[in-house]
């Protein structure tokens, strides 16, 4: 196994490990593989994504992504500096081996870094634990509204 950061050219292989993992999650709509791709080309070349991948006999088995961005500072995070994990994916014959533990734990030094005080995670029930090893904790305040698309 080989872990190493993505580069401009692995974005085919994220986008298409990406629609597999929304495939088993939700429906994915017709132009999501289009709008995946062009986020990825612009963010990993600013370097505000790492995308972090596992590979076995040169096959992306494995990735997850960080993606940075600013807030307005709190009482908890005085830089603003946060960042929300995406694409935290691994394919379904190598789950269970510890893989995303390491690429996990490269991503958040890399974000401590960076200067990061806050990250920000979406995780599967089956996942939890994990995350929580990790640090993370639960966040019962959050809440979400999702405009709906204007033609």
């Amino acid at each position: 196994m080989t872990m190493r950061a993505a580069t401009m050219q692995d974005i085919p292989a994220i986008t298409e490990l990406r629609l597999k993992m929304l495939q088993e999650l939700a429906f994915v709509p017709e132009d999501l593989h289009h709008r995946i791709t062009a986020y990825l080309e612009r963010h990993i070349f600013d370097e505000t994504c790492l995308c972090i991948l596992m590979e076995h006999e040169g096959q992306i088995i494995a990735n997850a992504a960080l993606c940075l961005y600013e807030v307005m500072p709190d009482e908890i995070n005085l830089t603003g500096k946060t960042a929300t994990l995406f694409n935290v994916y691994t394919l379904p014959g190598y789950r269970g081996k510890g893989y995303m533990k390491i690429l996990l734990g490269e991503l958040l030094n890399w974000a401590q870094k960076k200067g990061v005080k806050e990250i920000l995670a979406n995780a599967e029930p089956n996942a939890m634990s994990l995350y929580e090893h990790l640090g993370f904790n639960h966040q019962n305040r959050e809440m979400q509204l999702i405009f709906s698309e204007t033609k």
